[in-house]
């Protein structure tokens, strides 16, 4: 009876090392198909064209310069811009940025999805960085137009509304017309 007492614990035992295997391999799978979702819904880095666009901007003396400012885009699809920094403050320096959307059509209550990396972004003195934004507008959204102000701050953590002390460059404005 030993015997058999014996092989029915393996049994079990194996079964429940099966099951916790199948429930890793699928919180596995779930995890590593969020983090595709999310890397391509961000895009990696501003287009050449942007680059090249920002890159006049601030070689013009902007401290601060986005790149396209107004885009018009349908429901259900999302806006790519780039916000282009010049760092002038003969040192390296971190900056972050901040993004509000701050003037919407008010018969457009639906939340727009804002992806961009708000830093830390360490520039060395200077040189440029290009960060990409991008704004998804939702598949119920009304036709209208939606403001969104982008500011960027000297500081590793930038708010709505920064003061002065804390602010970089003009303010910039994005503009998304939905079609």
């Amino acid at each position: 009876m030993s015997m058999k007492k014996a092989s029915m614990e393996l049994s079990v035992n194996f079964l429940v090392v099966i099951i916790i295997s199948l429930i890793l391999l699928g919180i596995g799978i779930f995890l590593v198909n969020k983090f595709l979702i999310l890397s391509t819904k961000l895009p990696s880095a501003v287009s050449e064209q942007q680059k090249t666009m920002l890159r006049q901007a601030l070689s013009e003396g902007a401290l601060v310069a986005a790149y396209p400012s107004i885009l018009t885009v349908s429901r259900g699809s999302s806006a790519d811009f780039g916000i282009g920094i010049n760092n002038e403050l003969d040192q390296r320096n971190t900056f972050s940025i901040y993004l509000s959307d701050q003037n919407c059509n008010p018969a457009m209550p639906i939340e727009f999805g804002k992806l961009y990396l708000p830093g830390p972004h360490d520039i060395k003195n200077n040189a440029y960085d290009y960060i990409p934004i991008r704004i998804n507008v939702p598949k119920k959204a009304t036709k209208g137009t939606c403001m969104f102000m982008v500011y960027v701050c000297k500081t590793e953590t930038c708010d709505e509304n920064p003061t002065p002390e804390v602010r970089y460059g003009d303010v910039q404005t994005l503009q998304v017309n939905v079609k």
